[in-house]
């Protein structure tokens, strides 16, 4: 079985140590990765399959299936590829069935990595719609970006699942420099929700996949934060939770830096605790789903019921309040 294991555990091939002293510029050759692997591998494989030794591969796919549906992703792929291993498939087969099982979308790309140093916060910030809108910077993404430069405690990665994403930041970066102000550029993928025959795509993706970009950064999940316009690309591993903060269009980035600061320095131990004290604290409750949270700042944050880990940022949409 320890075989298997190390089958596994070789697609997850680049270890995070590769990184710590890589560096890319935005001229180097994109790294270009299997999108599967964006799903990253469990913390403890020994042990899931000690608890599953006597069960056979049916079963296993059976639970894989119900983990899934659960949200736990990493852990469902794990007993999915180990259980298609001991049917004496290639890793080749399981990874290209395993892409299309877990309906996995978009390229896994880095397109440029600083080989930053392991810092205690991180900011994705997602591009299409946050950073960028409609082909120009948000209002104030720049001194936002430095600001948090400036801090050398946080690393800030872009993390897109759209295509084509280092062509869209350079063509918006002009002499602002951006791109010297994040530590890496990634293209991720997401879940997809889409049925075949659908013609509904606004509900096409659960989540975005950030646990192997933890790994490969060494970037602690629950001292991190999203930005991003959409709450779609929240991280969509239970096993993974990550604080989403989603901003309106009309505001401007200088609100994200309050209401990152308004997280951080609450003196809580992590981000993520620090956003469980908030839920517990809601001001009022809106059609019995959405909590608001008054801030003694000049902004509001809400949360819907079944969106755990989101804070919208001076709003929430009318389709959540109504559903």
């Amino acid at each position: 079985m320890d075989k298997l294991i190390k089958r596994y555990l070789s697609f997850f091939k680049r270890k995070s140590h590769i990184w710590e002293n890589s560096k890319m510029s935005s001229r180097d050759d994109i790294i270009t990765m299997n999108p599967l692997e964006a799903v990253g591998a469990v913390d403890n494989p020994l042990e899931l399959e000690e608890l599953m030794r006597d069960v056979n591969p049916s079963k296993k796919l059976e639970i894989s299936d119900h983990l899934y549906n659960d949200g736990h992703i990493r852990t469902a792929l794990f007993y999915y590829m180990i259980a298609h291993l001991e049917q004496g498939k290639t890793l080749a087969e399981v990874v290209n069935n395993g892409a299309l099982k877990f309906k996995v979308m978009g390229e896994y790309k880095i397109h440029k990595l600083h080989g930053p140093k392991r810092k205690n916060h991180t900011i994705f910030l997602d591009w299409d719609g946050t950073l960028d809108i409609g082909g120009e910077l948000r209002e104030n993404t720049i001194r936002f970006l430095k600001y948090y430069k400036g801090l050398k405690d946080f690393s800030q990665v872009i993390t897109s699942n759209s295509f084509d994403l280092m062509e869209k930041v350079k063509r918006v970066d002009n002499d602002s420099n951006l791109i010297d102000l994040v530590d890496a550029v990634y293209s991720v993928p997401a879940l997809s929700n889409f049925m075949p025959g659908s013609m509904d795509m606004a509900d096409s993706v659960s989540g975005k996949l950030y646990s192997d970009i933890c790994n490969k950064l060494k970037v602690n999940n629950k001292n991190a934060i999203i930005l991003t316009d959409v709450f779609m690309d929240k991280s969509v591993d239970k096993s993974y939770p990550i604080i989403t903060l989603v901003i309106s269009q009309k505001d401007g980035a200088e609100v994200w830096e309050k209401v990152v600061d308004y997280f951080v320095k609450r003196k809580n131990p992590t981000i993520y605790k620090a956003g469980n004290i908030i839920k517990k604290q809601p001001t009022d409750i809106i059609n019995g789903k959405v909590y608001e949270y008054k801030t003694d700042e000049d902004f509001t944050l809400y949360r819907h019921k079944d969106y755990e880990d989101c804070f919208f940022i001076n709003g929430v949409p009318k389709n959540l309040i109504n559903d």
